[in-house]
């Protein structure tokens, strides 16, 4: 939908919910649809968010974001960060199950859901999951919270409304063929394949609890898992979605020693292209805080030194537009602060790779003219 068509689907939904309340009540009121409706109608015509503009595109999230607007009382508006407008929805979709299902443990929901995706990757010619596979996912689950001594019969009674819960009622997963599932929206399976990728047991049989870990061992896990996926371009949108959870919660040490590890870490691409590096700065727009200048500066290191090594600029240029495109995102002080680190140092630089830092810099006419 273009934004016009948003516009008309969220008055329509308000006006249809209004005056069903009306009806129901059976009370003679003014549908108040139009001024309840108002706020998501301002943001939705001009968020530059294009994150939020692409769910609104789609008429089931959009009716996902208008429950959420309606159940706001204080006006506020939706998250800016990618990782929480996805939260936000997810949550909404859960809370409308708990409230029909009170009784189903949601913990265990996000965690089959999450486990679902690690599935669902590896048949990539369709992404779909199989009835049977999401059952065996819910014993596996389902048995981390139980004891040898609970009966038998009410496991397996648990496991069957689970089944039916993650099939038919959650709302996140649909049939797509006979006995297949997929995720309803591209949107959930980016949200929880996030979640998957922050999860720092590897063990099936325990659940993940902060003050269980050590730090050091938590940011390895995590490195890991990001590394493994980082040349998949499947999993671009996750690990940003990553990023940005772990900018927001985790403590800024902790931050900046994954970022760290992450550019440090050797990729099979490393020898063109520093993938840790280039990953972690193409995340810019989902950081909530950013890591220390230091780090950012070395990330843009790495990428202008193999840049002239490999000669982007004859090679792929597109790499290097790429980087232009990226910097632009980045505040002018970090930008600057690089480029004066840059020519304090071009002794130590060879040829090519000043070329390639010039060729950066270029960008558009007088782009970045004014960086003092």
């Amino acid at each position: 939908m273009d934004k016009k068509s948003m516009i008309d689907f969220v008055d329509c939904w308000f006006s249809r919910v209004h005056q069903s309340m009306i009806d129901t009540l059976n009370i003679p009121l003014t549908s108040q649809a139009e001024k309840h409706s108002e706020a998501l109608k301002k943001e939705l015509g001009t968020t530059k968010s294009m994150s939020l503009l692409e769910m609104a595109s789609n008429s089931g999230l959009l009716s996902t974001i208008c429950t959420m607007y309606f159940s706001q009382t204080d006006g506020s508006r939706l998250p800016t960060r990618r990782f929480f407008q996805y939260e936000s929805i997810v949550k909404t979709a859960l809370n409308s199950l708990h409230r029909k299902l009170p009784t189903i443990d949601i913990s265990q929901v996000i965690r089959i859901l999450a486990n679902i995706t690690s599935c669902v990757y590896q048949n990539p010619a369709s992404s779909f999951i199989n009835h049977d596979e999401i059952k065996e996912i819910c014993v596996q689950t389902i048995k981390t919270s139980t004891t040898k001594t609970d009966d038998i019969h009410h496991f397996e009674r648990q496991v069957s409304e689970m089944v039916r819960v993650i099939c038919d009622h959650v709302g996140i997963l649909t049939l797509r063929s006979k006995s297949l599932y997929g995720f309803l929206h591209q949107a959930f399976q980016e949200y929880f394949t996030c979640l998957k990728l922050l999860e720092t047991d590897t063990s099936e049989k325990q659940k993940f609890v902060v003050d269980g870990f050590s730090r050091e061992k938590k940011i390895q896990l995590v490195t890991q898992r990001l590394c493994h996926h980082m040349s998949d371009q499947r999993f671009r949108v996750p690990i940003a979605l990553a990023f940005g959870k772990i900018s927001s919660s985790w403590s800024l040490g902790d931050f900046e020693d994954l970022c760290y590890e992450l550019i440090q870490t050797q990729h099979e691409y490393d020898s063109f292209l520093p993938l840790g590096a280039y990953v972690l700065i193409n995340c810019v727009d989902d950081f909530v805080n950013y890591p220390s200048n230091d780090i950012l500066l070395d990330a843009f290191n790495r990428l202008i030194t193999a840049a002239g090594q490999h000669e982007w600029l004859i090679v792929c240029p597109f790499l290097l537009d790429q980087i232009t495109n990226t910097l632009r995102k980045f505040r002018k002080d970090i930008v600057s602060l690089w480029v004066a680190e840059f020519l304090s140092q071009t002794s130590s630089h060879n040829i090519q790779t000043i070329t390639a830092f010039c060729q950066l810099l270029e960008g558009k006419p007088h782009e970045f003219e004014n960086i003092q």
